[in-house]
Order: C-alpha cells, then sequence, then structure tokens
C-alpha cells in the first residue's frame, strides 16, 4: 500500500484503490495516569475491488516467504536494555514502589 493522490491513480498500470480508515480502538496512559485515544491509519484489503476479488483473495498464500522477526526481538531486546543501563529512573520499573 503506498498513499498516492487520486489523479495519479489512472496513470498507474494495473493500479486500484483500497479504501482507508482511521482506527481509534488502541489507547495509551498518560502520565498524570488518563487515557488517551491513539489513532492507527488501517486499509482494507478484504474490500472487492474492480476486478471482482479482493486484494486478500488474490493472494497465492505458498508464494509468500515466511517472516522471522527474532533478528529484530533480539535487537530491540538489547536496545531496551542499553538505555535502562544509561537512564536507570527513566524507566517505569525504576518507579515501581515510589
Amino acid at each position: 500500500m503506498i498513499p498516492l493522490p487520486l489523479y495519479y491513480i489512472s496513470s498507474l498500470q494495473n493500479g486500484e484503490l483500497a479504501p482507508e480508515g482511521m482506527d481509534g480502538k488502541q489507547w495509551s496512559e498518560l502520565p498524570n495516569g488518563e487515557k488517551q485515544t491513539k489513532y492507527r491509519l488501517t486499509h482494507d484489503q478484504s474490500f472487492i475491488t474492480t476486478k471482482g476479488k479482493s486484494v486478500n483473495d488474490r493472494v497465492l498464500p505458498e508464494k509468500l516467504v515466511q517472516l522471522y522477526y527474532v533478528g529484530c526481538s533480539s535487537c530491540i531486546t538489547h536496545y531496551i536494555i542499553s538505555v535502562q543501563y544509561r537512564l536507570p529512573n527513566n524507566f517505569f520499573w525504576g518507579k515501581v514502589g515510589h
């Protein structure tokens, strides 16, 4: 999915439009304890297009490459630990019981 101006879609060979929306079901907690709604851009690939089938229905699962997030998880974990070490009082677990 690439967001483009509407006028540009007609110049793309085999270009299609998919509906977009905003998901407001997630939230984050503010420092004062209040909840703030987080909005996330969504797109509907189950939407039936001009080709008569949705993008999801045209995908060949056996052709998809399987994704592994192991390397990413390791990097994120190491980053979190390094930040906790450098800034021990800025993490929520450093303030537990205070």
